[in-house]
């Protein structure tokens, strides 16, 4: 098991509703995750509290990948959609949840997803 989260819209604000609010039911033992983002998402305030809760639970099966200059949905469209994929695949090929290597080839052009130190 595994979470692919493509930018999650948790709102900061989402602790007020028991229904909404990830942050009760996060855990150290949570399956792996990758989560992809929009350098300029804005709503990647609410997933930095999750990612804050997650390390401070010692969870350390997540990764976290963004895209320079882009916003909220950005990997609707190429070449971002390609390259969320393509890391998408490798994440759970390294997992042992799925095998072989991607199907599709890299994007030519100069995007590439990245993750913050």
């Amino acid at each position: 098991m595994a979470y692919l989260w493509f930018n999650p819209a948790f709102s900061p604000e989402d602790h007020q509703d028991s229904e909404v609010d990830v942050l009760r039911s996060l855990r150290k033992e949570q399956a792996p995750s990758i989560t992809f983002f929009g350098a300029n998402d804005t709503w990647m305030k609410g997933w930095e509290k999750v990612s804050e809760k997650l390390k401070d639970l010692g969870h350390s099966g997540s990764e976290q990948w963004f895209a320079e200059g882009q916003g909220h949905g950005f990997f609707n469209k190429e070449p971002w959609q390609t390259l969320t994929l393509l890391a998408a695949d490798r994440f759970l090929v390294q997992r042992g949840l799925l095998q072989g290597e991607p199907t599709q080839a890299t994007p030519a052009g100069p995007e590439r997803l990245f993750q913050r130190p």
